[in-house]
């Protein structure tokens, strides 16, 4: 895996929370969105005509990882196919994440060809001034 560099005044913001890893596992690479509101991004994955039993979505170590693969059923392999002009098995799209996202809260969903991922923001902590006695 290769991490997309942050180099100052190339990437934006978003670009920054959301470093992909590039993969060479698969020529198909889905169309990504990713917007911010106040609390939390939302990453939406065009994937029309698929199964959300088929993905697999997970985070580890900071890196969210959205997976598709299909294997083939025993009726498909019996059908004599004439024409065949799209055949998506399989891609795999990951993303870095920063510690400003709560993991353990993060959900998916799947409606009308779109896997939408949201992904909350960690609560603001306030910048709390300590004064220390000295003894």
């Amino acid at each position: 895996m290769t991490h997309i560099k942050n180099i100052p005044g190339v990437m934006n913001l978003m670009d920054r929370f959301f470093q992909e890893e590039l993969t060479n596992h698969t020529a198909y690479r889905p169309p990504v969105n990713i917007h911010e509101e106040a609390d939390a991004y939302h990453l939406e994955i065009v994937a029309p005509g698929l199964s959300k039993h088929d993905f697999q979505v997970q985070i580890d170590q900071q890196v969210l990882s959205v997976a598709y693969e299909k294997k083939p059923s025993t009726e498909e392999k019996k059908i004599h196919v004439i024409r065949r002009e799209f055949n998506l098995r399989s891609f795999k799209r990951t993303f870095s994440l920063t510690d400003k996202i709560e993991t353990e809260n993060i959900q998916a969903s799947y409606q009308n060809g779109i896997l939408s991922i949201t992904l909350p923001k960690t609560a603001q902590k306030e910048n709390k001034i300590k004064t220390l006695s000295i003894e």
